[in-house]
């Protein structure tokens, strides 16, 4: 549904160059206001934006609101009363007062405030007024008032981007989810770029790439370097190859030489003759300490047989004997004792079995004799007799059955006890054997004992090995000192060649550090080209991004072009500048039947934002007032959507005060100026 919006009439109070209080009524089509310059017929179209947007007819802010030739205190306000298609009447207000700070008697001006209403309520904040307006207006809080009233606003004020963002949002007929759907490179790229515009991730992009060239041109510029070090040194490392195996041939040679002559020492040092030797002395010197040893020990035992610890000894184990002795028959008379009480317990067992079998035996027969006592035996008492006589029965049975199981136990007992007492007697029929042997072997030995004496042939032995000892001894240091002159000049040769291996070693040492250098310089190269290959990856990846984001510029620039052309008459919208590198740069340029907006005349240029308003307008179903200043540059007519309102500011200089006239009037006022100037010029 169209909402339209008519303005009736406006007063203006002391703002801008209004002096006192000024009002104008407006007809709902075409209002020419005619005036000479400095008239105020852009006072009016100003103050109409200003109490709606709180800016003038260009959407600027910042200009000089109050009439400067009046005092400060005096309040600046414009009133304006508005219809709609549907009869609702509104009556907007802005009022600029002074604000004061400091005590009654000495107040300082400090700033201005504005203050609002709508139907003559106040409003406390401009957001809430500016929310009520575009409610009331445009069936939306949230529309931007300058797309609506300035004309100028989108085709000069607007980024491209807000122009784009606003184009797309009222005539793409696609949205932007059935464009990414329609081809699967775009998907990939909704994903890649994130929360980024595609514009700005491109932009990311290639400044990434950028600097990541420069960084391959860097990194390229090592490699090479390093290249040429490498080169440079290969004819180095093959000298040095070739010198290293000419010295590990020199130090086989010398390795060979040294073994052989370290070889001659050892056999020289290991002669058989002497080794034999060194093992005979080493056995005499131990037959030597064996004769001595046993010497000693034998004189050690003759004065231990000697002595009177001999004696005391022997004593000690007559005593023990002899008690081992009294202790043995008492622990066999025990056994014994034990024995015999086993044999009564048995007896006294076979004795009860005896009786219980009798007892059980006994029974009443079932007359009138007790078989107790054999007496007769009254009738009435002989049911409780029998009763008797099968209790005393029964516990005589249960008495010689107990008495059976404790003997029972005793028995045991004595079994466990005898077995132990066996085993005592054994271990001291045993010791008292051993002592009585060791008594027997000691008093022997002593009986057999001699004066104290060195065993027999021990000096004759001892001189005969120490003879030995001397002889081998003699003959081992012969063969030492022959030997130690051919070891002597050996061990000299032998130094010399560890001298010169030390120094062909030292020569492969070096060789081989320049080996590993070289290693490192070719780790070290093959690391820089595996870097260079992550980043040639890299950069890639990076042109393959751009290269979508490119496609996505160009195909949604071309989609969006045809969509939004079927809305405008007069213009055109170039959203895309191709370049020659091929890479597409979005853009919202403004052509006016083919021409740039910038470069067109004045009255095209107000035509294109008339078109722009129109389309606008049109989508968002709106019919508000139209503004137009300098409308004496258009040389063609004003293309107008029926019932809209329109506000034409001409300067005339045949109206010296302000003149409003609707279209009709306008158009008679002109034919009659025009001819009243035919009339003069044909006078002169």
């Amino acid at each position: 549904m169209v909402k339209g919006l008519h303005i009736l009439k406006i007063q203006i109070t002391n703002w801008k160059g209004a002096h006192g209080t000024v009002e104008y009524a407006f007809n709902k089509q075409g209002n020419v206001i005619n005036g000479i310059n400095e008239a105020g017929k852009t006072t009016i179209v100003n103050a109409i934006c200003w109490v709606i947007s709180g800016k003038d007819i260009y959407g600027r802010k910042d200009y000089e609101i109050r009439n400067r030739f009046l005092p400060i205190e005096v309040e600046s306000t414009v009133t304006m009363w508005c219809v709609t298609d549907s009869g609702q009447e509104l009556k907007l207000k802005r009022t600029v007062k002074a604000v004061y700070e400091g005590k009654a008697n000495n107040k300082q001006y400090t700033s201005d405030t504005t203050e609002f209403e709508i139907d003559d309520l106040p409003i406390k904040t401009l957001k809430a007024y500016d929310e009520r307006i575009s409610e009331e207006f445009f069936n939306s809080k949230k529309i931007d008032m300058n797309i609506i009233f300035n004309l100028r606003f989108i085709a000069e004020e607007m980024e491209n981007k807000d122009k784009r963002k606003l184009l797309k949002n009222l005539f793409a007929k696609t949205t932007e989810e059935e464009f990414i759907n329609s081809n699967p490179k775009f998907k990939e790229l909704i994903k890649l770029k994130d929360k980024h515009d595609v514009a700005d991730w491109r932009k990311i992009n290639e400044t990434n790439l950028k600097r990541l060239q420069a960084d391959i041109k860097e990194k390229q510029k090592e490699i090479n370097k390093e290249a040429q070090q490498i080169q440079l040194t290969k004819a180095e490392r093959e000298v040095d190859t070739k010198e290293k195996i000419r010295i590990e041939l020199e130090i086989e040679t010398l390795e060979a030489e040294n073994q052989d002559f370290l070889k001659q020492i050892s056999n020289i040092e290991n002669n058989v003759e002497k080794i034999i030797l060194k093992a005979d002395l080493a056995r005499f010197k131990a037959d030597l300490q064996t004769l001595e040893n046993r010497n000693v020990k034998h004189k050690q035992d003759a004065e231990k047989l000697q002595s009177g610890d001999t004696d005391e000894k022997l004593s000690k184990l007559l005593d023990e004997m002899t008690k081992l002795k009294m202790l043995l028959t008492d622990k066999e008379n025990q056994l014994s004792k034990n024995k015999n009480e086993m044999e009564i317990i048995i007896d006294n067992g076979k004795k009860e079995t005896e009786l219980s079998e009798k007892i059980t035996a006994s029974k009443w027969g079932g007359n009138e004799i007790c078989p107790t006592c054999e007496q007769l035996i009254p009738k009435d008492k002989i049911q409780s007799a029998k009763e008797a006589f099968n209790l005393d029965k029964s516990q005589k049975l249960e008495a010689i059955q107990a008495n059976g199981k404790e003997l029972n136990v005793k028995y045991k007992a004595l079994q466990i006890t005898n077995k132990e007492l066996q085993d005592e007697i054994e271990k001291i029929t045993k010791d008292e054997a051993d002592s009585k042997q060791e008594y027997t072997t000691i008093k022997a030995k002593k009986s057999e004992a001699k004066p104290i004496k060195d065993i027999q042939d021990y000096a004759t032995s001892k001189q005969t090995i120490e003879g030995f000892i001397v002889k081998a001894e003699a003959k081992i240091t012969a063969i030492d000192t022959d030997s130690q002159a051919t070891i002597d000049c050996l061990q000299v040769k032998t130094d010399d060649i560890a001298k010169e291996l030390k120094n062909v070693r030292g020569k492969i040492e070096d060789i081989n550090v320049n080996i590993k250098i070289d290693e490192s310089v070719k780790r070290d190269f093959k690391k820089l080209q595996a870097e260079q290959s992550v980043k040639v990856e890299e950069s890639d990846k990076l042109s393959y991004n751009i290269n979508l984001c490119n496609d996505y510029i160009n195909e949604e620039a071309d989609l969006l072009s045809e969509e939004i052309k079927p809305y405008f008459d007069k213009v055109e919208w170039r959203l895309i500048d191709r370049y020659k590198n091929g890479n597409p740069n979005s853009n919202c340029l403004l052509l006016v039947d083919g021409v740039p907006y910038g470069t067109t005349n004045t009255g095209n240029k107000y035509l294109a934002q008339l078109d722009i308003n129109n389309a606008i307008q049109k989508r968002l179903g709106l019919n508000t007032p139209v503004l137009f200043d300098n409308a004496e540059s258009l040389t063609k007519e004003i293309p107008i959507v029926e019932g809209r309102q329109v506000f034409v500011l001409k300067v005339s200089p045949y109206d010296s005060k302000l003149k409003i006239r609707s279209f009709d009037e306008q158009k008679v006022f002109d034919e009659m100026v025009k001819k009243l100037v035919l009339e003069n010029k044909k006078e002169r």
